[in-house]
Order: C-alpha cells, then structure tokens, then sequence
C-alpha cells in the first residue's frame, strides 16, 4: 500500500481524533512514539545536571547507605549524548571524564516495546490538573525479536503514563520479569519527567532498585538519578569538553 493511499491517511486521522475511551493500548503507544520521536529531537537542543547516588538498599526498598555520590553534566554533542563527570562526594574534579552514553531516558526504545510486546490500556489518570493514559505493555507469547533492543524488551514488563494532550511521556515503569540480562527478575526502574517551558519533556527523576548477587542469595541495591539545572544550548552557549572516548 503507498503512503498516500487516501484509505491509510483516513484510518490515522480517525485513530487521532478517537476519544480515549475508544483508544487502544497500541494506539496510545503508537501516538507516544511519534511524540517521543520529536522530544528527543528537542532534548538535543538542551545540557543539564545529573546527580547520581547509589549503594545497597533494605528488605523494603529504602536505601541502607550511600557508597556513590557522584555529578554529572550531559549534553548532545555530534549527533550523540554525552556525560562528563564533574563531582565525586561533593568535591568537583578538575578533569572529569567525558563518555558517549545513548539516549536510555525511557530504556528500551518505544518502537521495541510496540514490536515484540502486547499493549494494554489500563486506566486513565488525572495528575495535577492533566490526564494521563496508562498503558502495560508485557511479552508476545510467540515473539519474533529481530533486534538486540527487541530481545532485551522480553525480559521486562512496561508500564507507560501518556499525557493526552502532548502525547509524551510522563512516567515509564519496567520491572524484570524474565532472564536474559544482568539483573534478575524483582528488579524495577521508575523515570519521571517534567514539562519545560517551551514544552520540551526533561528527564527529572529515575529510581532504580537492581536485584544482583549470586546462588548464595540476592543483593539489592538502589540508585537514584536527580536531573536539574537545564539549559538550551544555543550559539550563544559556552562549554567545554574533555575529548570524548
């Protein structure tokens, strides 16, 4: 079928202008993937401080003590996003060391999720005064990964708040549910972000809380990431850089 085939552009003006109600998981999704699409374009534009602590957790989750304090600043530089130490414990470094990180604000990519993962609409919220569609996201049972980022996307299940309005993200939920990756089943990820200004969606927070350990019993630790400090980058903006590796 050709792009412009008047049949397929009538089935996606209906699907955008379907009340919520009417919406499936998958549609939502598919809704946030071209959102998500345009705000990593935007969050190009932007660099910000990452605060990073971590160190083992509780039976209940909470934090024992802290083992790693460190700062960080990101920004995207030649087509790829970069992090450069700049604080250990509170202490700045003199010369941090900068390294290529991909963009894992919402971990495996939406268009994986979509591939190899069953959707599933399971409420609507209403968080300060703007609604959000909260849509899980578990394995096919019979799926067919053909990329690493799709093989990575069956150990896990998904839980993704929409705003409706934007049709960004607001909050992405996975839990390990499966083997296959370093963490064991139990461990989970939370990663909230917030509307800027100019509409840009900025990470703003992200909980980890990583089962590892060994036959002789599971160790948990917690880590928590603290986004702050944004600002656009612009011609007018300036930074340096050690050279990245």
């Amino acid at each position: 079928m050709r792009l412009r085939d008047p049949a397929l552009l009538l089935v996606f003006a209906f699907v955008a202008k379907l009340p919520a109600a009417d919406l499936s998981g998958e549609a939502i999704l598919r809704l946030a993937l071209d959102g998500e699409t345009h705000q990593e374009k935007l969050r190009q534009q932007y660099i910000w401080h990452e605060h990073v602590e971590s160190g083992p957790a509780k039976a209940d989750g909470s934090r024992a003590k802290v083992e790693i304090n460190r700062d960080f600043d990101i920004t995207f530089l030649n087509g790829a996003f970069y992090r450069q130490l700049v604080a250990v414990n509170g202490k700045p470094v003199k010369a941090g060391t900068t390294v290529k990180q991909p963009p894992r604000h919402i971990g495996v990519p939406l268009a994986a999720v979509l591939s190899v993962m069953d959707q599933k609409l399971l409420r609507e919220e209403e968080i300060d005064g703007h609604k959000y569609r909260v849509v899980q996201s578990d394995p096919k049972k019979n799926p067919a990964p053909a990329t690493p980022a799709e093989t990575e996307a069956l150990s896990y299940r998904y839980t993704h708040w929409i705003d409706q309005e934007d049709k960004s993200v607001l909050r992405v939920e996975w839990e390990v549910i499966g083997a296959g990756i370093a963490t064991k089943p139990g461990s989970r990820a939370t990663v909230v972000f917030a509307k800027q200004a100019d509409s840009v969606w900025l990470p703003k927070r992200a909980e980890l809380l990583i089962a590892t350990g060994d036959r002789f019993g599971a160790k948990w630790v917690l880590q928590t990431n603290d986004y702050s400090a944004y600002m656009r980058f612009t011609t007018d903006t300036s930074i340096q850089f050690d050279a990245p590796r």
